[in-house]
């Protein structure tokens, strides 16, 4: 996995993840149904893939991605290091690219991830 990668499929994960604010925008102004319908798409194939994690690497991801928190507040609710929290952060981010990496069956972006 190159570094490059890894960077843009974290930006995207932030995207992902602050798109319900914008459903509920969108909602509100009864615009743009396509948009909304992609955005519902992305954030439920993410809610898939984090089911394949374990618990810790689910609480990291939901924290510093969901709730925007970071990595030290994390390391305190959890109860581990800061480091550890890293790693188990990166770790989870890695294993998120190999679940959400499209398939046969799904098209393909200039990304080379379904939701990106």
């Amino acid at each position: 996995m190159k570094e490059k990668d890894y960077r843009l499929f974290e930006k995207k994960l932030r995207e992902v993840c602050s798109l319900r604010s914008r459903i509920d925008y969108l909602s509100l102004r009864n615009e743009n149904n396509n948009e909304i319908k992609k955005a519902k798409s992305e954030i439920e194939f993410l809610e898939f893939a984090l089911t394949h994690l374990n618990k810790s690497e689910q609480e990291i991801i939901k924290g510093i991605y969901f709730e925007d928190r970071s990595l030290s507040d994390m390391s305190l609710k959890l109860g581990y290091s800061a480091s550890y929290c890293s790693r188990l952060k990166v770790n989870a981010v890695k294993k998120l690219m190999n679940i959400m990496d499209i398939d046969n069956t799904k098209e393909k972006d200039g990304s080379g991830h379904y939701f990106c």
